[in-house]
């Protein structure tokens, strides 16, 4: 808990978050930003950074949602449950729409389309879309949205429609946040070897993979620092 609560307040020194907009003229972009914020868990729509960061128990996986900007690539967050894995993928989803409505411009076209699913949603989507009309909406959006959450990857029940997400979104070259509770081996036995590499290296630049199972992380700290 201290050291959540360290790491939240330096957040406010490291990027201006949607609870931090005091000027009206972002009123129009702080307006349209609830609608975006709803796209997220119920849990993780209202609380602020601050009470976000204390739910988060690793320091690794704050640095990933802290530090994350477009133009970086994927970022895989692997742990037991209730370390925060998925509160920091809010925090990183919160963060990067806070600083679009502060800077408006290509950051907010960006944002507009973000998008947030689990697992398991997208796999009862497609079996619940009806046949002979194309692919369910749930799934398309997560196809198309410029950064999407995936929350608690390695669950659902059938691993196609993940599978066709990571992929299209591997050819575009669009990030995705990964969240699981199962071990990248495990992962791999589940969607298959390939689908587990496109969750390691699509997206751009500087893939992040956070392995709070003991794997060493990419964005660990430094000795002494």
């Amino acid at each position: 808990m201290k050291l959540a609560s360290e790491l939240a307040r330096n957040i406010l020194d490291r990027v201006t978050t949607d609870e931090q907009l005091p000027d009206p003229a972002l009123g129009r972009r702080a307006g349209d930003s609830v609608a975006i914020r709803s796209r997220l868990p119920l849990m993780f729509r209202s609380a602020s950074l601050i009470e976000l960061a204390t739910r988060v128990h690793d320091k690794r996986l704050m640095a990933a949602a802290v530090s994350w900007r477009w133009g970086a690539g994927n970022v895989l967050l692997l742990g037991p449950t209730r370390i925060g894995k998925s509160t920091a993928a809010a925090m990183l989803f919160r963060a990067t729409l806070g600083r679009a409505v502060r800077d408006g411009g290509r950051d907010w076209d960006l944002a507009d389309s973000m998008r947030w699913f689990g697992a398991e949603e997208l796999s009862l989507a497609r079996r619940e879309h009806p046949m002979g009309r194309g692919e369910a909406p749930e799934v398309v959006e997560a196809c198309s949205a410029r950064l999407l959450v995936l929350d608690d990857a390695g669950w659902d029940r059938d691993p196609a429609a993940v599978s066709a997400v990571l992929a299209a979104r591997y050819e575009r070259g669009w990030p995705t946040v990964i969240t699981s509770g199962r071990t990248r081996e495990q992962l791999s036995a589940h969607y298959g070897a390939a689908v587990v590499r496109r969750m390691a290296e699509a997206g751009g630049q500087n893939p992040v993979i956070v392995d709070c199972f003991g794997g060493a992380p990419v964005l660990a700290e430094e000795p002494g620092r």
